[in-house]
């Protein structure tokens, strides 16, 4: 786990799988100078699926100023402890294939030692970040219908401090505790539901979604955060063009 301070900047971008396709840090780096935010975290998923890890991770490292450790990356280092799909595992492979004895360059080590070490989980202040929940960072992955376990919620909401960034689902959106853990809510972040109000005092977890194409069709984007004004932006991507839905945060 990654502990820092409150960095002091204001507006960040949380995005999640990346997919291991250039053309999709790009689409989040064009968000990022019209937005005119300042630092992008990345919460995993950056490779897998495409055929440009190295690439990815080159841009990643001059772009972003964190990268978390998802899944893929976490079985990529250590396949014989994650349970996988046959395609997924294909991918796997391929990966491996793909970085096999490549350094990254600035710091002369080999890319699947730079991946080993990065951090499943970073925490400033009562900000969160991370690729699974807060219960299980890499094979805990919270879906819009956990809302309705109330047993699994109020354990994960236990482990949050004002506002935990997740990126393992696919699905936009915001959990909410409310009633102090009597009821749980998710509010789903799209052109369908562009915005939303949250009261001061209550806790969240964001679903940040996914920058990679998907075949359960769920909108591609990632999310924006105003701290100062305490507002998200949903970014949905269609296509090479960008639009953004904004959803209003009382922090």
């Amino acid at each position: 786990m990654s502990t820092r301070p409150e960095t002091g900047i204001d507006r960040l971008i949380v995005t999640s799988n990346i997919f291991g396709e250039t053309s999709n840090i790009a689409s989040v780096l064009r968000g990022k100078e019209a937005w005119g935010a300042c630092r992008v975290i990345s919460l995993g998923g950056l490779i897998g699926i495409g055929r440009q890890p190295r690439e990815c991770i080159a841009m990643a490292r001059r772009s972003f100023s964190d990268i978390l450790k998802g899944k893929f990356e976490f079985c990529l280092t250590r396949g014989s402890e994650c349970a996988m799909s046959y395609s997924d595992r294909a991918s796997l492979e391929l990966t491996k294939l793909l970085l096999d004895d490549v350094t990254t360059g600035s710091d002369d080590i080999s890319m699947t030692d730079y991946i080993e070490q990065l951090p499943i989980h970073l925490v400033e202040n009562d900000y969160s970040f991370t690729y699974g929940s807060p219960l299980d960072p890499i094979h805990d992955i919270l879906v819009p219908s956990d809302h309705r376990n109330h047993e699994k919620m109020r354990e994960v909401f236990d482990n949050v401090g004002r506002i935990c960034f997740c990126g393992g689902s696919h699905a936009a959106g915001v959990f909410a505790m409310e009633q102090h853990g009597k009821d749980f809510s998710f509010t789903e972040l799209s052109s369908r539901s562009p915005s939303f109000n949250m009261a001061p005092s209550m806790k969240y977890i964001c679903s940040v979604g996914s920058v990679g194409a998907r075949l359960d069709g769920s909108p591609r984007g990632f999310v924006m955060v105003d701290k100062r004004e305490s507002i998200l932006r949903f970014f949905c991507i269609d296509d090479d063009h960008v639009q953004h839905q904004m959803a209003y945060v009382s922090l």
